[in-house]
């Protein structure tokens, strides 16, 4: 963002498109803003700013490039952090550390 979405459009040569639609990764905010903001008050604060500045630098783009529209589009939601990730307790491929042998 403090950098300007006008490095991407720009060099993706936009000149005849009139409608943007952005996204831009899909950020694990429990990881990036916690990890630099332990405290949950502020990440939450640090997290409003961003998508302030997020829609702020949409719609400067928006109005100096002449796009009719602008959609932003949301970040996936993050899984529960008590999921099981796949091929938990496995071994070499085999569920439990099971070797299968086939005699």
């Amino acid at each position: 963002i403090t950098r300007g979405f006008d490095v991407y459009i720009d060099d993706m040569g936009m000149d005849d498109f009139h409608r943007l639609r952005l996204y831009m990764g899909n950020i694990d905010l429990r990881h990036h803003l916690l990890r630099l903001y332990p405290d949950v008050k502020e990440a939450c604060f640090k997290a409003e700013c961003l998508a302030r500045e997020y829609v702020h630098e949409a719609l400067r783009v928006k109005n100096k490039y002449g796009f009719n529209s602008v959609e932003i589009v949301e970040l996936l939601p993050v899984e529960h952090e008590a999921r099981r990730l796949p091929k938990t307790g496995f071994y070499k491929d085999n569920p439990s550390g099971v070797v299968l042998k086939i005699e």
